[in-house]
This record gives structure tokens, sequence and C-alpha cells, in this order.
């Protein structure tokens, strides 16, 4: 790596970025082990970071250990962590729009720290938390899960190309994850937050707009 230049992730820019070196710290080890027989060793690199593009600062952390063969990179660790994935603007407005459930809120905060720590076991299960809040704020609560989403359904708030995904995948990720220890992929849990961030903002951001997106939005394959 340069002295002077990096290029590391930036979370507000998003995505790999020049990064000026602001300091670096480097120190490294070697132990015996089978009696002196053979030695591992190992390295730790800190760099104090600043975003040349919009001078975020961060800590980059880079380690490495002998034993990790075939793997001869470094493990790469980033204060804070590299988000996986933004939150949207509106998320500034949920705050202030009335008849808006702070559970709504918090959940949905929740759900994006667990993104930024790669924490997908309790993004999903987040998910599912929030929109049971959503079903039921809308809905009442119908006695059951399943009733809930058939009154969700068929109040209009799913747009029929994406129902299959809603209770095929949505629904069903929370208990997979709960009871089964499903872990989705990237690519699924982003499937699962396109349609959640959609619900969240078509009910409670831009509600006269509901009508207008439904049945345009494109159905998800599970």
């Amino acid at each position: 790596m340069s002295s002077s230049i990096v290029k590391s992730h930036c979370n507000k820019c998003g995505g790999e970025r020049n990064h000026l070196v602001l300091h670096r710290e480097h120190s490294s080890w070697v132990e015996d082990v089978d009696g002196g027989r053979n030695s591992i060793s190992g390295s730790d690199t800190y760099y104090m970071l600043k975003c040349a593009g919009c001078d975020e600062v961060q800590l980059r952390h880079e380690s490495w250990f002998s034993e990790n063969y075939p793997d001869d990179e470094p493990t790469v660790r980033l204060y804070p962590p590299a988000l996986s994935r933004r939150r949207p603007q509106w998320m500034l407005d949920l705050a202030f729009k009335s008849g808006v459930s702070t559970v709504v809120e918090e959940l949905l905060t929740e759900i994006y720290v667990a993104l930024q720590n790669d924490a997908r076991r309790s993004a999903a299960m987040a998910i599912r938390s929030l929109i049971e809040t959503i079903m039921i704020d809308k809905v009442q609560d119908q006695g059951t899960l399943g009733k809930n989403v058939d009154a969700f359904i068929a109040a209009g708030f799913i747009p029929s190309a994406s129902e299959a995904f809603f209770r095929g995948t949505l629904i069903e990720a929370g208990n997979a994850a709960m009871h089964r220890a499903w872990k989705p992929t990237v690519s699924q849990l982003n499937a699962m937050m396109d349609l959640t961030e959609w619900l969240v903002s078509s009910i409670y951001i831009h509600p006269e707009q509901a009508a207008a997106v439904q049945g345009k939005l494109p159905a998800r394959n599970r």
C-alpha cells in the first residue's frame, strides 16, 4: 500500500475511494510451536484514513496470520463498518410524520444496524417483525399471522405481482431465521429490503402515491 493514499470503502460516497493516510501503526509477532520446531506469525496494521472526496474519517484494520493459507490476503475491518445498503433519504421524514408508530422507525433502524454488521439472520427476523407491525397497524390484528397477511393483501397494500414473494419469502424468512437457523444471502436480503422499503415509503411517506404505484412493482423470485 502507498504510504500516503490507500483505497478503502467510504460509506458516505458509496464504494471504494482514495483515502489519505492520517496515521499508521504496524506491529508483528512470531511464536514458536511444537517445541520450537515450527513457528507461526502475524501482523496488525491500523490506518487512520480520511476520504479524499468527502473528508469522512475511518479506522482501517488489516490483520494477517500465517496459518490462513491458502488465503494469503489480510483480513480487513473498517470502523465504522462498511454499509451494505444505504438508508433511504425518506427515513428522516418518518419521525415527523403524524400517525407513524415509533416502533416502525425503531425496527427499521435496527434492520440497517444489522445489515451494516452483516447480521443477516437478525435483519431477516427484524424485517418479519416490522412487516407484522405494519400489518396490525393497517388492518388490525386478525388473530393469526396468516389471517393478517390475507387481510393486508385484500386491503390492497401489496401489488399482485409481488404477492407470491410477500407470502413465500418476506413473511417466512423471519420464521426460517429464527427456528431453522436460515441465513439469507446478500442478494436475498436485498430483495427483501426492496419490498420492505417500498412498503414503508408507500404507506407512511407517500400514501397518496401508493395507488398509482401498485401493480408496477416487479415480482421477485424466491
